[in-house]
Parts: structure tokens; C-alpha cells; sequence
């Protein structure tokens, strides 16, 4: 089978001109032209092409804009906020300080915010949360593979 070059995608033998690289990669590979062919011709990577042909692939999304600040008057309800949990005798967290100043803000802002006012943010420790027949299986576990070295 002998397959001439023809660059589908700016050529004037293109008779509907798209604007996606997309759907002109669908219709090379239908007209039999190999990945490469098409990905030397779009300016595309290889698996790029295969991609968009095997998915409907869609360029990533650009990265997140500025993140959002607090106002100065938002930020002024913290101090109080904290003094009424500790008269509580809460610990406190972001999202009770969250609740406790009655703002409409993702936790990860007020910690951002705690963070530039100079509190001290400690994050909470995990823990393996196991029943203790599972705590049994796992001591008995790591005895056995102690013993086999």
C-alpha cells in the first residue's frame, strides 16, 4: 500500500476546516495514516495522538488562578473566635474556628490564614484504628517474619 504525505490538518484538501486537532486525528487515522504520521504532522507527542483518538481526550485544564485571601475585618473575627473555644475548653481546629466566626471559606483558606497571622498549626497524628483481633493478626504477622530471618 503505498501512502502519500498529505498533511490533513492545514491542507486545502481538508474540506472542513476544525478547529480541534481531535476530531482531524480521528479522520487521518480513518483515512489509514499510522500514529506517527499524525503526530509528525499535528506537532503532537505519539501517545498524545493514540489519546485522542482512543478517548475522547481533551487538553488538561490550565493550573488554579490566585488562591483566596481573607479580608481584614474576616480575619479580625479569629481573635475572638479563638478566646470563645477556649473558654469552651474545645480544642480548636479549623473547621470549628470555621463555624465559630460563621465564614464561607474551604478549611485550607483559614489555615492559609492562621498560617500568615502566625498561629501555630499542628496537624492531628494518625493512627492505625485496629480491633484488637486485628491488632492480634498483626503482632502474630510480624513474629512469624522476625522469625523467618
Amino acid at each position: 500500500m503505498n501512502r502519500t504525505k498529505v498533511c490533513h490538518f492545514r491542507s486545502k484538501q481538508c474540506p472542513v476546516r476544525h478547529n480541534s486537532p481531535n476530531i482531524h486525528a480521528k479522520e487521518m487515522r480513518q483515512d489509514g495514516l499510522s500514529y506517527a504520521t499524525i503526530s509528525h504532522q499535528l506537532k503532537l507527542s505519539k501517545s498524545t495522538v493514540q489519546d485522542m483518538i482512543k478517548n475522547d481526550y481533551e487538553k488538561p485544564k490550565k493550573k488554579r488562578g490566585p488562591k483566596k485571601n481573607l479580608s481584614g475585618c474576616k480575619q479580625l473575627r479569629f481573635k475572638p473566635s479563638i478566646a470563645a473555644l477556649k473558654e469552651k475548653n474545645v480544642k480548636i481546629t479549623a473547621s470549628k474556628l470555621k463555624k465559630e466566626a460563621n465564614l464561607e471559606v474551604s478549611i485550607r483558606t483559614v489555615h492559609r490564614s492562621l498560617h500568615e497571622n502566625r498561629y501555630q498549626l499542628k496537624n492531628g497524628k494518625k493512627t492505625v484504628l485496629l480491633n484488637k483481633k486485628q491488632k492480634a493478626e498483626r503482632v502474630r504477622l510480624c513474629s512469624e517474619s522476625n522469625t523467618h530471618r
